[in-house]
C-alpha cells in the first residue's frame, strides 16, 4: 500500500473538526479516531483526526493528521479501500443526530460493518451520535428478517423469536436433531453464513476468547431445557414441544430472578418491621 506522507505543523485538532462534508459516504468527516498504523516494520497507536476531501471526477479520499512524536501532525492521504483494513475507534464526532435515522446514516452503518476488520457498535455510534446498543438494534432490524424487539410483554416461542428460532432451525437440519455446542453453532454458521453481519464476532467480556455470537447460542440452550435436552452423552437434544403447549418465553429478569431467589426487602423495611416490634412490646 503506498500513502502519500507528508509532515506539517503542530495544529489544533478541533480545527478540522469543522462542517462534515455532506457527500461522505462513511460520516467520517472531522472524527478523532485511534488507530493501528504501520512504523518501522511495527504497528503502533495513533490518534488524529480524519478529514473527506472529495478530487474532481467522483475521486473520495481522506486525509488522515495524526499525532506524530515530536509534537508536529503528519497528513496521510488515504481512501476506504486501505482504511477499511485497518483497525481504529472513533473516539469523539462533532455530528449531531437528528430524531430518526436516515438513509445516509443507515447506509454508512452498514458499509463500516461490512468492512474485512470489524468496527465495533460503539465506534460506529460514537460518529453518528448515537449508543452502540441503538447502532446494534438498527443494523439487525435492517439485515434480519427474523429479528423482533423486545416490546414489554413475554413474546410467546415460535420460529420467529431470534436466536431462540435460529437454534431450532440448525438443530431441525442436524442428524437425529441433536449434536454438541459447537455443532450447532457450526450449523448455524453454516445457515447464516460466514460472513453475515449477525454473527458478533467480538469477544464476550469474562471468557477466554468465546465470540459473542457462540455465547448466545450457548445461552439459548441453557435456558430452554424444556425444549432443549441435555443428554448423558454431553450433547444437546432438540425436543420439539407438543402443539398447544407452548409456554411464553421467561424475560430476561424472570431469569435473573430465579437465579438471585425472591427479593429481599431493603434495610429501611427492615428497621420499620424492628421499630414497630419494639413500640409494641
Amino acid at each position: 500500500m503506498v500513502l502519500k506522507q507528508t509532515v506539517v505543523a503542530a495544529q489544533s485538532t478541533s480545527s478540522a473538526a469543522a462542517a462534515r462534508q455532506p457527500d461522505d459516504p462513511l460520516l467520517l468527516d472531522g472524527c478523532t479516531i485511534s488507530i493501528k498504523w504501520p512504523h518501522k516494520g511495527e504497528t503502533r497507536d495513533r490518534k488524529g483526526v480524519i478529514k473527506f476531501t472529495p478530487k474532481p471526477g467522483g475521486q473520495r479520499r481522506y486525509l488522515v493528521l495524526m499525532e506524530w512524536q515530536g509534537g508536529g501532525t503528519r497528513e496521510t492521504s488515504t481512501n476506504w479501500k486501505h482504511l477499511k483494513r485497518r483497525e481504529y475507534t472513533v473516539v469523539s464526532s462533532p455530528y449531531k443526530k437528528g430524531h430518526r435515522w436516515t438513509d445516509t446514516e443507515l447506509e454508512a452503518a452498514k458499509r463500516r460493518r461490512r468492512a474485512p476488520v470489524r468496527e465495533s457498535d460503539e465506534s460506529i455510534g460514537k460518529s453518528l451520535d448515537r449508543t452502540g446498543a441503538a447502532v446494534g438494534t438498527k443494523l439487525r432490524q435492517t439485515l434480519d428478517p427474523e429479528f423482533e424487539p423486545q416490546l414489554g410483554q413475554p413474546a410467546l416461542r415460535g420460529p420467529r423469536m431470534d436466536w431462540y428460532g435460529k437454534v431450532i432451525r440448525a438443530m431441525e437440519q442436524m442428524p437425529g436433531q441433536r449434536g454438541t455446542m459447537q455443532d450447532v453453532c457450526a450449523k448455524v454458521e453454516e445457515i447464516l453464513g460466514k460472513n453475515n453481519l449477525l454473527l458478533d464476532r467480538s469477544i464476550q467480556s469474562g471468557t477466554k476468547g468465546v465470540e459473542k455470537w457462540r455465547k448466545r447460542v450457548q445461552m439459548t440452550l441453557g435456558t430452554n431445557r424444556d425444549v432443549f435436552v441435555r443428554t448423558e452423552d454431553k450433547k444437546w437434544q432438540y425436543s420439539p414441544p407438543v402443539e398447544g403447549t407452548l409456554q411464553p418465553r421467561k424475560s430476561d429478569k424472570e431469569i435473573q430472578h430465579n437465579k438471585r431467589g425472591p427479593k429481599q426487602p431493603s434495610k429501611a423495611t427492615k428497621m420499620k418491621k424492628l421499630f414497630d416490634k419494639i413500640n409494641s412490646v
